[in-house]
């Protein structure tokens, strides 16, 4: 994409003498907002917006997961993402070779917003605009209780490849599940040069904390703009679930063993595994500040 900044959370689209009296009067609040001129050129340069959705004035828009695009934040949006993130997670854990996988999700959702997994007995898992297909059978049973609580269970044969490991974190970070401490952290457990491979593992894991937070800025971010600009805000903070119960997965996964040869040549996962990555992010700078003060030190030797 050619994308090298960070991406506000939120951002509001508005006139440019908006903006430029906000800027002047309101510096704080104009952080979020932008003409739709510097929107354009923000889609210039690879940043992704809702087709279905026109940016006019007074439009705010919510950062995607994968922070690489703004979309239009609803209810149903919600909805959908955790759906995906339950099916995301599933594959992933299928990738990484995983044996036995169970989870239940607990939700506060309500009303005809309810979402379920819908993975039906002995069929592939199913595509859901992840990005990356998956083509392993699995043995599914679900079960929905009047609880509101998920239960799904499945099996794979525990096959481990370098290319698996690789869709697993492509599908990760589609789905905003690499910023989850414990996901990150299986991965790299699940590395081909981790000394003492992970077999077995029990996983807490809140795959709304991110919506909910995207709610909150929403909510802040009209509170402050109303009645300084004079155009109307669209924004949707409404949400089925409570915002002090989060929907959360606990799961279970039991893996088969890293094959010997996938050891060898193990460059490709470990550069893309999310703490490797963070290292090296830290060491060429470590690098380069120690060989500038190298050729400094002969530098001065020699003069």
């Amino acid at each position: 994409m050619g994308q090298d900044f960070e991406l506000k959370p939120a951002i509001c689209v508005l006139n440019p003498d908006d903006v430029y009296n906000l800027k002047e009067k309101y510096p704080e609040e104009s952080y979020y907002c932008l003409t739709p001129y510097d929107a354009i050129e923000l889609k210039k340069a690879g940043v992704s917006f809702p087709e279905d959705t026109p940016l006019k004035e007074g439009l705010i828009l919510t950062r995607d997961a994968n922070r690489r695009g703004y979309y239009y934040r609803t209810n149903e949006t919600d909805c959908r993402i955790i759906n995906e993130r339950c099916l995301a997670l599933e594959a992933i854990l299928s990738y990484l070779g995983g044996k036995e996988f169970r989870y239940a999700e607990t939700t506060s959702f309500r009303g005809n917003h309810q979402v379920g997994v819908n993975v039906d007995a002995n069929v592939k898992v199913p595509k859901v605009s992840l990005g990356v297909s998956n083509n392993t059978d699995v043995e599914t049973d679900k079960d929905l209780g009047e609880s509101e609580e998920k239960i799904v269970s499945a099996k794979w044969e525990g096959k481990y490849t370098r290319e698996g490991y690789i869709r697993a974190h492509k599908l990760a970070e589609i789905n905003g599940l690499l910023n989850d401490p414990k996901i990150a952290s299986l991965f790299e457990q699940r590395t081909p040069s981790h000394p003492n491979p992970i077999e077995t593992q029990e996983y807490h894991v809140n795959i709304t904390a991110d919506l909910d937070n995207n709610v909150r800025v929403l909510n802040e971010l009209q509170g402050k703009l109303k009645n300084k600009v004079d155009v109307e805000l669209k924004v949707n903070v409404e949400t089925s679930r409570s915002m002090n119960q989060a929907s959360t997965v606990d799961f279970f996964i039991s893996f088969g063993p890293i094959p010997k040869e996938e050891t060898r040549n193990v460059n490709t996962c470990e550069d893309i595994s999310p703490i490797v990555r963070r290292r090296k992010k830290w060491l060429w700078p470590t690098i380069a500040s120690v060989v500038i003060v190298t050729i400094a030190t002969i530098l001065f030797i020699v003069l």
